[in-house]
């Protein structure tokens, strides 16, 4: 996990896309936290908070837990918060991702917690496999340490966020506050998201009324298309050079596991960028 990276003062994390240091920046911020939480409930307690409970160790615990833990509803009778759906379960923690959906969980008073599988056929030794949800290779690294294989995930992505929030006037900023479409900019290979499409809409157009038609589903937003392409084409050869000067700096490491995910990593953003840049 490259929050792990970070933690290490690996200079491979600086190679790392801008998106994905920024997740596991934010990552690192939420263990550093539970960290200090644990260390002041240990010092409250009069224990020796420094030597108890090292910061490798609480690593590695606080990562087997975050990296394998289950979503589930939990049962009512528990009068759980809707934040407090999540269980650990060994063995099963140990099912492993894929795109498309395999098996499901479900836990009952009768039954206890199940493991179905799904239509398909299976022969002895064969893997079963969980769809931890719609998550895209960058989201997978971060969160669970892996990827997929190349161009075997269809929920890759580009976060185009900061370049498009750079250039909006505070009037945009705010207009897109309140119709709810501010942040989250993405664009796959096949499509930009519509949150996207909006944002580009708005850097365009002087009377912002006009948009709401576009939000409403009123318009297609047609006549922006032809500048939002152009505005798009010229942010992704920015992040497209960013990633290949990022490459070239990677050839100074020695191959490893690690520099194999960054190479990956902008593997997956070349993808991304040639479909729009070479179309």
């Amino acid at each position: 996990m490259p929050m792990i990276w970070a933690l290490q003062n690996d200079p491979l994390f600086d190679l790392l896309p801008i998106s994905i240091k920024e997740h596991s920046k934010t990552q690192q911020e939420k263990f550093l936290t539970d960290y200090r939480a644990v260390q002041e409930f240990l010092c409250d307690a009069g224990l020796d908070c420094a030597n108890l409970v090292s910061q490798d160790d609480f690593l590695w615990a606080w990562t087997c837990c975050n990296s394998r833990c289950l979503y589930m509803e939990l049962p009512q009778v528990l009068e759980k918060q809707l934040e407090d759906n999540f269980t650990l379960v060994p063995f099963v923690d140990f099912i492993n991702h894929a795109p498309e959906d395999h098996c499901s969980v479900s836990m009952s008073p009768t039954k206890g917690f199940q493991v179905t599988s799904g239509s398909r056929p299976y022969n002895g030794g064969d893997q079963l496999f969980f769809n931890y949800g719609a998550h895209s290779d960058e989201f997978l690294l971060c969160e669970y340490g892996f990827m997929l294989p190349a161009r075997c995930n269809p929920w890759n992505n580009i976060d185009i966020t900061p370049y498009i929030l750079a250039l909006l006037k505070a009037e945009q900023s705010e207009f897109l506050k309140e119709t709810g479409y501010y942040g989250e900019y993405t664009l796959t290979s096949d499509e930009v998201s519509f949150r996207t499409e909006i944002a580009l809409a708005t850097l365009q157009e002087k009377d912002l009324r006009k948009i709401h038609a576009m939000v409403n589903g009123l318009s297609d937003g047609a006549a922006y298309k032809k500048n939002s392409d152009l505005l798009v084409r010229k942010i992704l050869s920015k992040i497209l050079s960013t990633s290949i000067e990022q490459q070239e700096k990677l050839r100074r490491y020695p191959e490893c596991y690690r520099s194999s995910l960054v190479v990956q990593a902008h593997h997956n953003i070349n993808i991304i960028c040639d479909a729009y840049i070479h179309d």
